[in-house]
């Protein structure tokens, strides 16, 4: 994958591995190194901002929930870029049973705080 030469800079020495979902339509890459913090990359068509909003919501969030940084937001040519850290836990997709029944729990709990914040 071809990056923008501030993107790369940022990223190097990572190792990129897909998501194994794409719900969201964006390429998501969780990004690896040895003794480094994990970050993720969102890689989306430039189609009304979408990451762009996202990563206003998220700097918006910091401090109020526990939510992934972004380190970086850009856009060059058709695509958005954006650059998060991850957040401590486990990804809802490698649950299994009445694990995934609390996550939802929790997912509706973090819903209703954000919706509570000023």
């Amino acid at each position: 994958m071809r990056l923008p030469e501030e993107l790369a800079a940022l990223t190097e020495g990572y190792g990129f591995q897909r998501h194994p979902y794409e719900e969201t339509g964006a390429e998501i890459h969780r990004l690896t190194a040895e003794g480094r913090e994990t970050l993720y990359l969102k890689v989306y068509p430039v189609q009304g901002r979408r990451l762009e909003r996202e990563t206003r919501v998220l700097r918006w969030i910091d401090g109020r929930l526990p939510a992934p940084k972004p380190l970086l937001y850009m856009t060059e040519g058709w695509w958005e870029y954006q650059l998060t850290t991850e957040v401590p836990g486990t990804p809802t997709h490698q649950l299994e049973g009445s694990e995934r029944v609390n996550a939802a729990r929790a997912a509706a709990e973090a819903l209703r705080t954000i919706h509570g914040l000023d």
